[in-house]
């Protein structure tokens, strides 16, 4: 019951600041999941992902890891999830805070979950 139909995602759409947001498809016949949509302000800090990207095709092993694991967690769990990290090494790391949405089919297959960033201002 905690878990948003697809037919809610539209209703989703309009509260949600597009350039601090990433979109994943995960598809029910099996294939690998994929970006649908990477917003602006996102191609920055993972400059290695792009919407139509599948999940297997992000060169680094780092960001691949990082961006992926809290979608494939999301997906498994099927509930909302909120995490914290951050982007870079060191003095130029920039912290980030994401919620995670998953949506699902009615045979309650998640087929899409939508991430929320927020970035902390450097200090």
């Amino acid at each position: 019951s905690l878990i948003p139909h697809l037919s809610r995602y539209n209703g989703f759409l309009p509260s949600l600041d597009d350039r601090l947001s990433m979109c994943v498809v995960f598809p029910a016949n099996g294939a690998p999941p994929a970006f649908r949509s990477v917003g602006s302000g996102l191609l920055r800090r993972f400059p290695d992902v792009h919407a139509g990207m599948r999940f297997p095709d992000i060169r680094s092993v780092v960001i691949r890891t990082a961006v992926t694991v809290p979608f494939h967690e999301v997906c498994a769990n099927r509930q909302p999830d909120c995490r914290r990290g951050s982007v870079g090494a060191g003095a130029g790391a920039t912290a980030y805070e994401q919620l995670l949405m998953p949506f699902a089919d009615d045979r309650l297959r998640v087929c899409l979950v939508h991430a929320l960033f927020t970035f902390a201002a450097k200090r």
